[in-house]
């Protein structure tokens, strides 16, 4: 199966494909500028102590920095329909959900936030079928 006829054969799965890639995108400029403004300064992020995963605001803010260029990069190939970024966007969206489930006490609205994007983009990568899957 071409990646041409894959595409006029299943249209709903392309439409899919493209919102979860636009939210890949969303979500890694949200992510990447979240995280600037935890670099540039530490009093963005409510000060929680004694939790598990305590990490300084700057740590934090290159965790999301760092997430942010990569969903971005990833985006951009699920957008040119690359099977490995189709699966890699999945993983990571399921690693970036355990990572804001860590970061929830510190910013429990965005992590909330983040937390639903990432599952919005799992459900959508998960049912564009094997005509997205086979695109390379």
């Amino acid at each position: 199966m071409s990646l041409r006829s894959s595409r006029a054969e299943n249209p709903v799965a392309i439409g899919i494909t493209v919102f979860a890639a636009a939210m890949l995108l969303l979500l890694g400029g949200s992510q990447f500028f979240l995280g600037l403004a935890g670099v540039i300064n530490d009093e963005v992020f409510a000060k929680v102590g004694g939790y598990v995963f305590r990490f300084d605001a700057t740590v934090w803010g290159w965790i999301h920095m760092i997430l942010g260029v990569v969903f971005i990069f990833v985006g951009w190939f699920v957008l040119r329909g690359a099977a490995w970024a189709i699966w890699t966007a999945i993983g990571l969206a399921v690693l970036n959900g355990v990572l804001n489930f860590m970061w929830l006490p510190s910013q429990p609205f965005w992590a909330i936030a983040l937390i639903a994007i990432d599952v919005i983009v799992i459900w959508a990568l998960a049912t564009t079928g094997q005509s997205a899957a086979v695109r390379s």
